[in-house]
């Protein structure tokens, strides 16, 4: 959202919401995870303050250094109990979502992150559900040879 086109202008296709995908004849569902389902409404709206055009005008036309600092500040961390604490709450959202989501529309594989805590878990008996968590701290990412997933830290 901050990145207005630079990615695709480099050529690489950019998804705003979970997306479907087939790849081998294994169905996916993979998004960022963020404000999906119920919950999460701090991030819903903070979420649509940064698509403000307004917003993002002036953000730009920041000195690197402000920008940097106001990140780090709204998005600093909390203790690790917050922190495991809210990871949880995010992550039972998504996978709710993702329970919500299968009822109508199957797939074999749903892959997120934006919960900050790394899990795999059943959706239904023909579902899995993995989140990688988040790359800024644990770098964590799935592997798959089409046929078993895994997933694993660089």
């Amino acid at each position: 959202m901050w990145t207005l086109d630079y990615f695709q202008n480099l050529g690489i296709k950019v998804y705003h919401n979970p997306t479907e995908f087939n790849i081998n004849h294994i169905n996916f569902l993979i998004g960022h995870g963020d404000g999906l389902g119920k919950g999460d409404n701090g991030y819903k709206l903070l979420k649509n303050i940064f698509k403000n055009n307004v917003l993002q005008f002036l953000f730009r036309i920041l000195h690197p250094d402000i920008g940097i600092v106001l990140g780090k500040y709204f998005s600093r961390k909390k203790n690790n109990k917050i922190n495991n604490t809210i990871a949880n709450i995010n992550d039972e959202r998504i996978v709710n979502y993702c329970k919500d989501y299968e009822i109508n529309n199957h797939k074999d594989i749903y892959v997120f992150g934006h919960s900050h805590k790394v899990t795999e878990r059943q959706i239904s008996d023909k579902s899995k559900y993995y989140n990688v968590g988040e790359w800024m701290y644990s770098s964590h990412y799935l592997e798959s040879d089409c046929k078993y997933f895994k997933i694993k830290k660089f």
